[in-house]
């Protein structure tokens, strides 16, 4: 039986749940169709630089951050720890990327940061690889290394791999968020001294946004991957969300080990639905096939 939450929601899902989407051309009748189909087209997309010569996370991939505490009901927020050190991690998945593991099971999805949003996020620096940014002088540089890579000698695949060789991840340089720069280190993801680490997420630094903003971040969807409790996570940040906002937003299940189709959106893993006439009866069927 409904309670007087659930009623309530559902009035605010009705007027609000258009104005969520950042996306552009999406159906109204189909909403949550169009969130996957325009994350899988990002994804898809692997042009090195956007049309107006910006760097590629402006205008396709897609930008994820794992979060740690599902249960804060301001999960949104960066952290106390986030804003001393001046960055807050995500990673960038493309086609091109070759990870097949994220750093968490459930977390945030942005939109294209080109988009228009009330709050535009910030990139301030790049890395082929999880780099500790937590122990990093303002979440980019090293006491050895305060400088970006191309300030620092490292401009070319021999000289990444001679860099990376001697050290690692988590003390190398960073690269800068240019255009060039950032595409530069996703092809050396391709050339890392051992394989394996080709599996692993790289991280992209965000300038720390203002608290408590939930409706103006340029958000897309919850996600949840993997065998484990992700689901669950997503849910209860999807709780707290709507909460917050009034507004839903919906969880999508990535999965990066698939060939070709990576986004998958299923009502059932919702914790809340969508108002029907936003779906079309089709819906379940074009968004999930397993």
């Amino acid at each position: 039986m409904a309670n007087a939450y659930d009623r309530y929601l559902s009035l605010l899902l009705v007027s609000s749940w258009l104005s969520l989407l950042p996306l552009s051309g999406t159906s109204a009748e189909d909403p949550a169709r169009s969130v996957v189909l325009r994350l899988q087209e990002r994804y898809d997309d692997t042009r090195p630089v956007c049309p107006d010569g910006s760097p590629a996370f402006n205008c396709n991939g897609v930008l994820v951050r794992a979060i740690r505490d599902p249960a804060n009901p301001t999960f949104w927020n960066p952290s106390p720890e986030n804003i001393e050190r001046k960055g807050v991690s995500f990673s960038y998945i493309r086609a091109d990327v070759g990870n097949d593991r994220l750093a968490g099971d459930a977390g945030l999805i942005m939109a294209e940061l080109g988009a228009p949003t009330e709050q535009p996020l910030t990139v301030r620096c790049v890395f082929p690889l999880n780099a500790g940014t937590d122990s990093r002088i303002e979440s980019c540089g090293t006491e050895q290394f305060p400088l970006p890579c191309h300030l620092s000698g490292v401009v070319d695949i021999p000289t990444w791999q001679a860099h990376f060789a001697e050290y690692g991840g988590t003390t190398s340089c960073y690269f800068a968020p240019t255009a060039d720069w950032f595409q530069f280190s996703i092809e050396v993801r391709q050339h890392f001294p051992n394989p394996i680490h080709l599996q692993y997420w790289n991280e992209v630094i965000v300038a720390p946004w203002p608290q408590d903003v939930p409706e103006e971040l340029p958000l897309a969807a919850l996600y949840w991957s993997g065998a484990g409790d992700g689901l669950e996570k997503a849910r209860q940040m999807q709780d707290s969300f709507i909460r917050a906002t009034g507004k839903f937003i919906p969880i999508v299940r990535i999965e990066l080990t698939q060939p070709g189709r990576v986004f998958y959106y299923s009502p059932k893993d919702q914790a809340v639905q969508p108002p029907e006439q936003t779906r079309t009866s089709g819906s379940q069927v074009t968004t999930q096939n397993n």
